[in-house]
């Protein structure tokens, strides 16, 4: 089977609607075109511990005049909801800072990466844009975001993600088979990410730093999600974008 099951459901508009369910909270949205996600409670306690971030709801902040920050459970239906029910709140901009899995052995942790392009191995994606291997980030908000990185002389490289549903299901052979076809590390996102702010006509973009690298030739994972490198330069991406 193949996704949608329903291959004709582009047609057609959905009875559900982020405009029908944000009613709840849209008071608490401002003339904020910007925003910034976080999928990880550590990186966002971080911030809200270090700085004076105005609450605005729930898990919503207010940076500055131009930038909100969100906390984004993560996976690829979250972040899907994210950007929808956002873009109809006016948000413009999503830039999505996190980790990722390096595949792809030139990397090590603490590597900065900004994905241009993400293989959608999820299944949000299918629902919104018609099947494809892969999904590209806007190219002119790309360069936008690359030189907001080089003005503060942050180093970064352009690389291919993998977005997976499962994360412990990350085989040798479509590993192997990922790195043939030019990928470079995994997450759980960014395929969606890019798919629904396609549908919805807005910009996205993901920036990450390596956490963890999956070793092919040693068939290895080397695990450092809290290395001290990886906090230091989420800061530095944070302070960069805003």
């Amino acid at each position: 089977m193949s996704y949608p099951v329903v291959k004709s459901k582009y047609k057609y508009a959905s009875l559900t609607s982020p405009e029908q369910y944000i009613k709840q909270y849209k008071k608490h949205s401002g003339n904020t075109q910007n925003l910034i996600v976080v999928y990880a409670k550590s990186f966002f306690d971080i911030l809200i511990k270090n700085f004076n971030f105005k609450k605005k709801y729930s898990n919503l902040y207010r940076i500055n005049e131009n930038y909100d920050l969100f906390l984004c459970q993560i996976g690829s239906p979250n972040i899907g909801m994210c950007v929808e029910e956002f873009s109809v709140n006016g948000y413009k901009n999503f830039f999505a800072i996190g980790v990722c899995g390096a595949i792809n052995n030139d990397l090590e942790i603490g590597d900065i990466i900004v994905c241009n392009r993400a293989l959608r191995d999820e299944g949000t994606s299918y629902h919104y844009i018609k099947a494809s291997d892969y999904i590209d980030c806007n190219k002119n908000f790309l360069s936008s975001v690359e030189k907001k990185l080089k003005s503060n002389m942050i180093g970064y490289s352009r690389r291919t993600v993998w977005t997976t549903d499962a994360p412990y299901r990350e085989t040798y052979f479509e590993i192997k088979k990922n790195l043939n076809m030019g990928v470079d590390c995994v997450d759980m996102e960014t395929s969606a990410f890019y798919a629904v702010a396609e549908y919805k006509k807005v910009n996205a973009i993901s920036i990450f730093t390596v956490s963890d690298v999956l070793d092919v030739k040693k068939k290895k994972w080397n695990m450092f999600f809290n290395a001290k490198i990886i906090y230091n330069n989420f800061l530095k991406i944070f302070n960069a974008i805003v």
